[in-house]
């Protein structure tokens, strides 16, 4: 009867959960947890996601390097004007005294020597035109030492008068034996004051030299900092659509060697081989790279007249004609097979064309079209090496031809 009364026992209820309780989830196993993530992972298509943000990633990590090297120019620019901000500046000299024709004064006469040095510096005198530069050193030194005895004013006055006219002639080593020999020539008890006036006038001059250089040198540091501050607001993706179009066209013998090659019309190309062009290729860590139809080039890079630069030309043109048939997507290097088909077709116009000299540079055009995919030549270390090491093979070549050319510097006036 006990064990009956036991097995028909009704079980205690199970304790109920509130709505609160039921919402939260039940915890799971670390290990389930690291297995769930896990196969996520490695569903993912994992090459398609990384040829999906290659693009952005690099923009990303040139944009990174872009204003680093903004940060560094602006600082170094700031710290020089830091320093020219504290020696006082003057702003442009006053225009120098006319030449007269009849010069008379010992003033004018000084006037006249440092004309006649300025035109004869650095050019060959013939007999006749030597034998007259001697004249009027001859006459400008009796002019002064004349007019230094017969003033009969304040002696002070007098030796910061003549000893300005001795520091003028003095400051060019043309016009200086003139100088030395007025002092030669003046009476032995006022020759030591007069040269005092002439250390301190030289002095003077001196300083207002270093001041006008200083002045100078700060404007063009501002303008430089000025520069460097609009391309920090610029984007290098504007900059280089600003450019669009305003460039010079290919060079005519090259531009009929390539459209032969490529059997395509390259007179929409665009090159681009300034100082702007130079900052926009090293902003995207290339030596030369295309947009549309304008190819963009680091100083010196352009030189289609040596067999390595036609065939850097070539590769960049190539890529301007897959731009234009619509075979380029947006961003930076978005096809590694494009790039191969440009380097194999650069190698293959490079060695098939004959090199000539080209042109000087040509007038630019007004600027065209919009901004599409951007392809360069990638500037790794070893693509850096192989177009450098071509580049300086050239530069040593022209040098050996210079040297060859040069006779030697022109003579001097004295």
């Amino acid at each position: 009867m006990t064990e009956r009364v036991q097995q028909t026992r009704r079980k205690a209820p199970l304790p109920q959960r509130t709505p609160e309780q039921m919402d939260v989830p039940v915890a799971m196993e670390p290990l389930a947890v690291q297995r769930q993530a896990l196969t996520r992972h490695g569903t993912r298509p994992q090459t398609a996601q990384r040829h999906a943000a290659g693009p952005v990633l690099r923009a990303a990590s040139l944009d990174r390097q872009e204003h680093t090297h903004l940060e560094q120019e602006r600082g170094h620019v700031q710290r020089q004007v830091a320093v020219l901000g504290e020696v006082t500046t003057v702003g442009p000299q006053a225009d120098p005294r006319p030449v007269p024709d009849r010069p008379t004064t010992p003033a004018e006469w000084v006037t006249v020597m440092r004309a006649r040095v300025e035109e004869v510096q650095g050019q060959p005198l013939d007999y006749r035109s030597s034998t007259a530069f001697t004249s009027l050193e001859r006459r400008v030194a009796q002019t002064l030492v004349q007019g230094f005895r017969s003033d009969r004013g304040d002696a002070q006055a007098r030796y910061a008068v003549y000893g300005e006219h001795l520091a003028t002639l003095q400051r060019h080593p043309v016009s200086a034996p003139v100088a030395r020999v007025v002092l030669g020539l003046v009476p032995p008890a006022e020759r030591l004051p007069l040269q005092r006036a002439v250390d301190e006038t030289l002095r003077r001059f001196q300083a207002q030299e270093q001041a006008a250089l200083n002045f100078d040198t700060l404007q063009t540091l501002q303008r430089q900092l000025a520069e460097l501050d609009a391309e920090a607001t610029q984007p290098v993706l504007a900059r280089i659509q600003a450019r669009r179009g305003a460039g010079n066209p290919l060079p005519e013998a090259i531009q009929r060697h390539l459209e032969q090659g490529l059997n395509h019309d390259l007179s929409r190309v665009r090159i681009h081989d300034d100082a702007e062009a130079d900052k926009l290729a090293k902003g995207v860590n290339a030596i030369a790279f295309t947009t549309g139809t304008d190819i963009f080039f680091q100083a010196g890079s352009f030189n289609p007249s040596t067999q390595s630069g036609l065939e850097l030309l070539a590769h960049e043109v190539t890529h301007t004609v897959q731009q234009s048939q619509g075979r380029v997507g947006t961003g930076i290097d978005p096809d590694a097979g494009l790039e191969s088909e440009a380097r194999r077709m650069g190698a293959q116009l490079a060695s098939a064309g004959p090199i000539r000299q080209t042109a000087g540079r040509l007038k630019p055009l007004v600027p065209a079209v919009s901004l599409r995919g951007l392809q360069r030549v990638p500037g790794s270390a070893a693509g850096i090496a192989k177009w450098r090491k071509r580049l300086d093979s050239l530069n040593k070549e022209l040098a050996l031809d210079l040297t060859d050319l040069l006779t030697g510097g022109p003579d001097a006036a004295r």
